[in-house]
């Protein structure tokens, strides 16, 4: 396999895909967010017209703070934040290390160039596998360990 065949094949589906993944996770932790926020707010006017309207605002109460609940908790458990923060940061790397590669700056500007950029390239990505398995397995010891 020669630099160009490991650029298309390799090196930029694997930046490709980190960016969206995490383009996609952000997005989803914004609005899960934004909902989360307005149905916290949402209690306290609720709350206000709890003597005039009792039944319903109880039951949109605790609706909304059911739904406040299980987003905070999901948004906890999934850790998506934290994922679309280090799906972002591997993208930029393994961008940055391509631009480094074509360019033939440092540590590239050798003859070992091409085994360099595969070593540090498939470092950053297993660096990347090795905490999204670290993450699933506290996310999954947590939750069937209840600590």
């Amino acid at each position: 396999m020669d630099a160009t065949e490991y650029i298309k094949s390799r090196l930029e589906p694997q930046q490709s895909y980190h960016s969206k993944t995490s383009s996609k996770l952000k997005k989803r932790f914004i609005i899960l967010s934004i909902i989360t926020l307005i149905a916290s707010a949402i209690i306290p006017i609720i709350t206000y017209f709890i003597d005039i309207i009792p039944i319903p605002a109880k039951i949109l109460i605790a609706l909304m703070s059911g739904i406040s609940t299980i987003i905070t908790s999901y948004l906890s458990i999934s850790k998506t934040q934290e994922l679309f923060v280090e799906y972002r940061l591997i993208s930029e790397k393994l961008k940055s290390i391509e631009y480094l590669y074509q360019s033939k700056a440092p540590p590239f500007d050798n003859e070992d160039a091409f085994n360099k950029l595969v070593t540090i390239c498939e470092d950053i990505i297993q660096t990347g596998n090795n905490k999204w398995h670290t993450t699933l397995t506290d996310n999954k010891t947590n939750y069937t360990t209840g600590s």
